[in-house]
């Protein structure tokens, strides 16, 4: 959801803000300009001496003789947009008189960023952090800053204790001078020091929370927030409203909770909506509480129609607002859609397809038929997502939800809140939504129950044309349903009744299941072709070498500018792979820019990767320097995975064997392996590495097993050693049993922790990962139960409408994986569905008068790396063309090799 004035979070907010002359570009939240406001009032307070230093985000007061402890206590004050000078300061001027550096919100934008619904429930509401010197120092400081104070009203920070009754000033213990670890894989986990001096984790909760080496001396007993910490049990009820229990929570956000909950007298279940004060505030004045309110008033004006849920009570508990409304069984749409949609299931019959799109028609037609009614009784919608609407998945049934968007002319303040995706682009400017605004989301609406990513209409102007034909062309997709989504989409006046029997007149008798022939592979070719050339068309006239660090559009995980994943070594070693060199300037800067030191080790983020990308693109001597400068490094071993840890390492020294011919890489690489076959965790189903408490054990190309076994397997090749097929092998085994199908169409978690239900089809994670170790593990062994496991994941990777089109999690990650099953097995039906998976990066193409390039998948922006962006999209459209090997850091000439000398053998033995 969007509020147009509000923003989604800090980042998007803040990122929307300095972006608001291009809608293509993702950019940093670090790029910031905040305005002086802040700035210049505190500068003339300022002590002689000391100094004001304004961040993106956080602006420091910087004194000439602080103290800094490594930790302890801090406060935060927080405050509502009016009242945030005078609070500031009443703030600065108690900071000043003893001594102590504060720091304070960089400017009026990002205060309200702070007080956003989405902003994380553990920063939210904190406008100003103090740093006391001492203990001492902190329980004077905070008294005198509670006389100053208590008077000022602000939201509640729910990660701090409330001092006394004050609403704007709070604290908590924690550190004040960083100590972050970071992990293998770029994970930042900030830290302090127990009282043994041993690191841990400085805890950042949306609840307060203490180490338990410390003890609060200003302990007071204060009210509970609702919903936090409630006593259920028997004979120990906590009410809400007087007489409703709360069975679960459903969902928490900065706003407040959504909850499960009974009515004690009636037995009743209902759910409970919560609203703190003081939350998303627009340029109006509404906040959370108001449109809680608002939404009550609309549902029990709408009461009997069953558009919506019945509103049953509205109360308040301590100083936070609460709606009680019928509750709905079912899921909300989107879930449903991710099950139900047969476009990604390949074995879809013609009755299958039929069906599922007559369920489509009777969701829309009942969808259509309730906005009129709300229109007919005045209301707005405003808010139409597949999020906001329930359905009961036995009858599909549907009613909508969260009238928080909603807007009655002539009785509510101007709102303008809706979902990326549902909105004309015009609409980012508009102060109120109207009732045209509802036909627009209805098209998109109608565009989402069939498409994977109906997002893309926000940064693409052919998508939904393309998509249609598309869709027309493969399962018969009725011109009745097109017509309807191109007349909600135009400006002109709609009348919805008529749009109504459009839907009601469309025939599903041409509807049918995939046909995976591939007519005119001639045009797919041609295509193909001409959007690699138009990708490097584009980095080029789009390319700023001044710049140190985004010297294209790239992504958020731009952590490290020379990363192979995210970064610009990536973009390097596509542009060498695809044109066998690297333009001057680029590589101009990748020399003035690489450093050997502060990288991870790892071969997708790391130091591993960039020696690999800095050897094809040219620079041996720095390649060497960098796989040297992986092998020392303490994070190596911290996992074993491929794609952040040592296996990663160790097949990079594979490649430098491979090139070099110097026997030390080799050398290095069988360490790594001994590491490897010794580290290994032995499970029901072969073994396993790399168990983390919390998330279980990474299943995968990229985290689990299978990448690992991959390894293991090109050094069984190289050194013929069987332990290292042996221990593979049953590596791939436990990432095997991993799987799970679902609907005809086998997929992998992320990680084997209980709970994790949502399965992949992907390169990085998912079928296509494991099958792509499988497929070479069957060309070594012939093992019969590796080819029966390819064959069974076929249809999860037989597609052609995905979210994304990216590498490693997308829709070029599955058709480089059928090149690989076509170059090792020559299956001309693999080669079909590669070409299919091309087909479908229509939908995905971004042109430009530059050129072309491909989105990200979130946020909906143009990104020209190698593992999300356009980068390693050209590389598999390239590689369809020129029926090469797998560019994708594989050393196949190992397992090729190996392959034909084996065969040989026995040719020569029969």
């Amino acid at each position: 959801m969007i509020n147009i004035i509000v923003g989604l979070n800090v980042e998007n907010s803040l990122r929307e803000l300095i972006s608001s002359n291009s809608n293509d570009y993702f950019i940093p939240q670090s790029a910031y300009k905040p305005s002086m406001f802040y700035y210049e009032h505190v500068s003339e307070l300022l002590p002689s001496m000391w100094r004001l230093n304004q961040g993106h985000f956080w602006t420091q007061t910087l004194s000439p003789k602080a103290k800094h402890p490594a930790q302890g206590w801090k406060i935060h004050v927080s405050a509502l947009p009016e009242s945030a000078l005078r609070i500031l300061n009443k703030v600065a001027s108690v900071c000043f008189s003893y001594g102590v550096e504060f720091k304070f919100a960089s400017d009026p934008h990002i205060l309200i960023s702070q007080l956003r619904k989405s902003c994380s429930r553990q920063s939210a509401g904190k406008f100003i952090t103090i740093y006391p010197g001492s203990d001492e120092v902190f329980k004077r400081l905070i008294e005198s800053l509670y006389t100053e104070l208590k008077d000022e009203k602000g939201p509640y920070i729910l990660s701090d204790r409330q001092y006394k009754d004050a609403s704007v000033l709070f604290y908590r213990y924690g550190g004040i001078q960083s100590f972050p670890e970071i992990s293998v894989n770029g994970e930042r986990t900030l830290c302090i020091l127990n009282e043994r001096y041993e690191f841990i984790e400085d805890i950042r909760s949306p609840y307060f929370i203490l180490p338990d080496f410390v003890t609060d001396e200003l302990l007071q007993k204060i009210t509970p927030l609702p919903g936090e910490n409630k006593v259920v049990g028997k004979g120990n009820i906590q009410l809400f409203g007087g007489k409703y229990e709360i069975i679960s929570v459903v969902k928490h956000s900065n706003a407040g909770g959504v909850y499960k909950a009974r009515n004690v007298v009636t037995q009743q279940e209902a759910i409970i909506k919560e609203c703190r004060p003081y939350v998303e505030i627009n340029d109006e004045g509404v906040d959370s509480i108001e449109r809680l309110k608002k939404e009550f008033r609309i549902l029990s004006k709408i009461s009997k129609t069953e558009i919506s849920a019945e509103a049953l009570d509205f109360f308040e508990e301590w100083n936070h607002s609460f709606m009680a409304q019928e509750l709905i069984e079912g899921q909300n749409l989107r879930q449903y859609i991710a099950r139900s949609n047969k476009l990604i299931h390949a074995t879809s019959s013609n009755i299958v397809m039929k069906q599922w799109f007559e369920d489509v028609l009777n969701i829309s037609v009942q969808l259509f038929e309730k906005i009129i009614l709300l229109h007919e009784s005045g209301i707005v919608f405003g808010d139409l997502s597949l999020n906001n609407i329930i359905i009961n998945p036995d009858n599909l049934n549907i009613r909508l939800i969260d009238f928080e968007g909603a807007y009655e002319p002539g009785v509510d303040r101007n709102t303008n809140m809706f979902s990326p995706g549902f909105g004309k682009h015009s609409r980012k400017v508009k102060k109120t939504v109207d009732f045209s605004d509802d036909y627009y989301a209805l098209g998109s609406f109608l565009v989402a129950m069939i498409l994977p990513n109906p997002t893309l209409s926000e940064i693409s102007e052919d998508f939904v044309n393309v998509a249609l034909s598309e869709l027309r062309k493969d399962i018969g997709l009725p011109y009745e349903y097109i017509e309807c989504v191109n007349n909600l989409y135009s400006d002109e006046a709609i009348d919805l009744r008529v749009c109504v029997e459009k839907l009601k007149m469309c025939s599903t008798n041409e509807i049918r299941g995939y046909d995976f022939k591939i007519a005119d592979k001639k045009n797919i070719y041609e295509y193909c072709k001409n959007v690699v050339a138009k990708v490097f068309e584009y980095n080029t006239n789009m390319m700023d070498v001044s710049l140190s660090g985004r010297i294209l559009p790239f992504g958020p995980k731009f952590d490290d500018s020379m990363a192979v994943d995210h970064g610009v070594l990536g973009l390097a070693y596509a542009w060498s792979q695809i044109f066998d060199s690297v333009p001057d300037e680029l590589n101009g800067w990748i020399l003035r820019q690489f450093k050997l030191d502060g990288h991870l080790p790892g071969l997708m983020n790391g130091l591993s990767g960039m020696a690999w990308a800095l050897f094809e693109t040219g620079h041996h001597k720095l390649a060497e320097q960098a796989l040297k400068m992986a092998a020392g490094h303490r994070l190596l071993f911290q996992k074993m995975s491929l794609a952040y840890g040592a296996a990663g390492f160790g097949l990079a020294n594979l490649y430098f064997w491979q090139k070099t011919k110097n026997e030390f890489f080799l050398t290095e690489a069988i360490k790594i392996a001994d590491i490897i076959c010794e580290t290994a965790m032995a499970e029901s189903d072969g073994c396993s590495w790399d168990n983390i408490e919390g998330k279980g054990t990474g299943v995968g190309l990229f985290e689990g097993a299978s990448g690992i076994a991959l390894f293991l397997l090109n050094i069984y090749c190289a050194t013929k050693n069987a332990r290292y097929l042996l221990v593979g092998e049953n590596g791939l085994k436990f990432d095997i049993s991993c799987g799970r199908e679902i609907e005809g169409t086998f997929g992998f978690p992320k990680h084997t922790i209980n709970g994790n239900n949502i399965l992949y089809p992907y390169l990085a994670h998912g079928s296509a990962g494991v099958a792509s170790v499988a497929l070479r593990y069957y060309v070594i062994t012939k093992n019969a139960e590796y080819i029966q496991f390819i064959e069974k994941v076929k249809p999860a990777i037989a597609q052609k409408y995905t979210i994304s089109p990216d590498l490693f999690s997308g829709l070029s990650g599955l058709g480089n994986y059928m090149l690989d099953v076509y170059d090792f097995l020559g299956d001309e039906s693999y080669l079909d569905l590669a070409y299919r998976a091309a087909e479908g990066l229509k939908l995905f193409t971004i042109k430009r008068k530059e050129g072309f390039s491909f989105p990200l998948l979130t946020p909906n922006k143009i990104c020209t790396d190698y593992s999300s962006g356009s980068a390693g999209v050209a590389l598999f459209m390239h590689r369809l063309v020129k029926q090469g090997g797998n560019f994708n850091f594989m050393t196949d000439e190992l397992i090729k090799c190996f392959h034909s000398e084996k065969s040989d053998f026995l040719l020569s033995v029969q």
